[in-house]
């Protein structure tokens, strides 16, 4: 006996996209890839404990989180770097060092 299965279609007019949330379309990729890592670089700062989240105000520290956040955007930054200028790269690069510096300055005190 074959069950009868139905596709749920979503109507795009309907549904809320960048284009109708207000949000900037990235150009492509590399560009919405360098938006993800900038919310993965500012999430493991407040998941250092050393900037407080914004809608909350509260300082958590959850190094676990901070250590996922740093990792993961350290593979998204090998996977755009051959897309960016020289200079841009070493913008990245230093950011991601300054980010790993303190995740092990922070994870050797209590």
């Amino acid at each position: 006996m074959q069950e009868n299965m139905t596709e749920e279609t979503v109507n795009p007019q309907e549904s809320e996209s960048p284009e109708t949330s207000g949000l900037p379309l990235p150009r492509d990729v590399y560009e919405l890839l360098k938006a993800v890592f900038s919310m993965l670089y500012g999430q493991a700062w407040q998941n250092l404990g050393l900037v407080p989240n914004p809608v909350t105000r509260l300082i958590v520290k959850d190094l676990a989180q901070a250590k996922t956040a740093i990792d993961c955007a350290a593979f998204i930054l090998d996977k755009i770097e051959d897309k960016m200028e020289e200079r841009e790269k070493a913008e990245y690069r230093k950011l991601l060092s300054d980010l790993k510096g303190n995740f092990v300055l922070h994870s050797q005190t209590p």
